[in-house]
């Protein structure tokens, strides 16, 4: 009676057991076959610890079980091989928002402008090859202011007047080109003696100062390119004698014959300037009373300004 008694307990436990081992198969996931050899026949009590899963990707969190209260071990990295620089990664925190996205930059407009664009800047090529740049040609101007020595002489009635002296030369020029280099114009030149030396027969004469003036007209060619210019004009000039300081003249000549030549040369400062230097002569006939004659002679140099 007790044999039997202990064979049903026995039954009993052994149907417990393979009831416990079919309802852990079915609880425990599926995992890799494992390359150990198989565990001893007598069936393990069930354990709540799950084995280790296979390591997921570096950029996706790591797997977590379906089946509340196991606990999943994370495998750590491979040692970096020999060599290459160690890099620590931090697993990302699943339980974490993801960082807002900026959105892409959008490029600036271009901006907008009300003006016409500027013109380019001419060169200095261009502005050689403009018409009129440094050639003698269209409109004409030039002014000259020297020194010079003058000399004026008479004989009338056995009588012989001398004057002699610096005098300031001034002349003005305005006129136009014929042709390129060749140029037409009108003169007025005017000579200014200040304080002369007057000797009439010999006996010297106070006077305050003398002039003489000039109208004529006049042509001037240009050797290009070296830009030296030499002319003459031809007109009628008188002289006026003051002896004191007053503005009437004391004595003066009718109109007569005026002669003057020009030889300069003159050096480009801009596209239509010039400066430069000039030899002149200038020779004046003019009648002094009834029978008299008075003669003028003056040489002289003066610095020069044209437009052209």
């Amino acid at each position: 009676m007790r044999v039997r008694g202990c064979s049903a307990w026995l039954a009993i436990m052994v149907c417990v057991a393979l009831i416990s081992r079919a309802h852990a198969d079915e609880v425990r996931p599926s995992a890799p076959p494992a390359t150990t050899t198989a565990p001893t026949p007598t069936p393990p009590p069930p354990s709540t610890t799950e084995p280790s899963a296979p390591p997921a990707p570096e950029s996706s969190p790591p797997a977590t079980s379906a089946t509340p209260g196991l606990v999943i071990h994370e495998i750590p990295p491979p040692p970096p091989s020999y060599g290459s620089p160690t890099q620590t990664t931090s697993a990302p925190d699943p339980a974490a928002p993801a960082a807002p996205t900026s959105p892409p930059a959008l490029s600036s407009p271009p901006p907008i402008t009300l003006l016409p664009p500027s013109p380019t800047t001419a060169t200095q090529d261009d502005i050689t090859k403009r018409p009129g740049y440094r050639t003698h040609d269209g409109f004409f101007f030039r002014a000259s202011l020297g020194l010079a020595s003058t000399i004026a002489f008479e004989e009338q009635d056995g009588r012989k007047l001398n004057i002699g002296g610096l005098s300031i030369p001034l002349s003005l020029a305005v006129g136009g080109t014929l042709v390129p280099n060749l140029v037409l114009y009108g003169e007025m030149h005017v000579i200014a003696m200040p304080s002369p030396s007057v000797t009439v027969d010999d006996e010297e004469r106070n006077v305050d100062r003398m002039a003489a003036a000039a109208l004529s007209v006049g042509t001037s060619y240009y050797l290009m390119p070296y830009n030296v210019h030499f002319g003459g004009s031809i007109g009628v000039g008188k002289v006026d004698v003051y002896m004191t300081e007053s503005d009437e003249p004391d004595g003066s000549t009718g109109a007569g014959l005026a002669l003057r030549l020009v030889v300069g040369k003159e050096w480009w400062t801009g596209p239509q300037w010039a400066f430069g230097a000039a030899a002149h002569m200038l020779f004046m006939t003019v009648p002094d009373g009834e029978k008299g004659t008075l003669t003028l002679f003056s040489v002289g140099v003066s610095a020069t300004a044209t437009y052209n």
